[in-house]
């Protein structure tokens, strides 16, 4: 598709939260990306924690944020070179998991997510709400 993306991929539907802890996401992060440079940091408005990373995919620095709990965001990239990390990050979430898609550009597009979603209909998926279709 060539578009590059910032979907806010992967948020927690409201007044719940993912039992997913920031030592068990940087652990499980590492392990797939040996190479990631993770930051921890803690909002100054919500107190929330959150990790940012840098990651190598296609040979090219992409990066994200996970907001312990709640959101799972990607940038720089294009769904095709996201999809493969979008199902691994499901595969971390423990099974009674909610979670939704949207992309930055159409908010208004929310999309339940299951958990055992693959990589290529994640990768549809994207395309979809970054398109607006």
């Amino acid at each position: 598709m060539g578009v590059t993306t910032r979907p806010k991929w992967g948020a927690a539907p409201p007044d719940t939260t993912w039992m997913l802890p920031a030592e068990t996401f940087e652990e499980q992060l590492r392990r797939r990306f040996p190479d990631a440079v993770v930051r921890h940091a803690d909002s100054r408005v919500t107190d929330a924690h959150y990790i940012t990373f840098n990651v190598p995919l296609d040979g090219m620095p992409r990066g994200g944020v996970y907001s312990v709990g709640h959101t799972f965001v990607v940038n720089d990239g294009t769904p095709a070179e996201w999809a493969d990390t979008l199902a691994w990050f499901l595969s971390l979430l423990p099974p009674d998991s909610g979670v939704v898609a949207l992309a930055e550009n159409n908010p208004r597009s929310i999309v339940p997510v299951m958990r055992d979603t693959d990589a290529a209909h994640l990768q549809l998926l994207f395309e979809q709400l970054v398109a607006g279709t």
